[in-house]
């Protein structure tokens, strides 16, 4: 069995939502099974996002165990310099 990779969880996620937009713009004019079906697939993309933004966040922490996004932290304070490393600070 073919594994998903955040490639085609993506995709899933995408195309559930433009899924979802197509139930929105037309649902007076489509069956009630369509409406089911749209809206369920269109489901999909908040809980695949949200996998998404706790992966992001997990794998954001600088290597003394702080968080760039921890209160009281600058990025010259975790190690970056300005320039090239932190897009942030310009």
């Amino acid at each position: 069995m073919k594994h998903l990779d955040a490639y085609k969880l993506k995709w899933i996620a995408i195309i559930g939502m433009i899924l979802s937009h197509m139930f929105y713009a037309w649902w007076d004019i489509m069956p009630f099974w369509l409406i089911l079906v749209l809206s369920g697939l269109g489901g999909l993309t908040f809980p695949i996002m949200s996998f998404f933004v706790v992966e992001g966040f997990h794998g954001s922490h600088a290597d003394n165990g702080l968080y760039v996004g921890t209160p009281g932290h600058t990025a010259e304070s975790l190690g970056f310099r300005r320039g090239m490393d932190c897009p942030a600070n310009g």
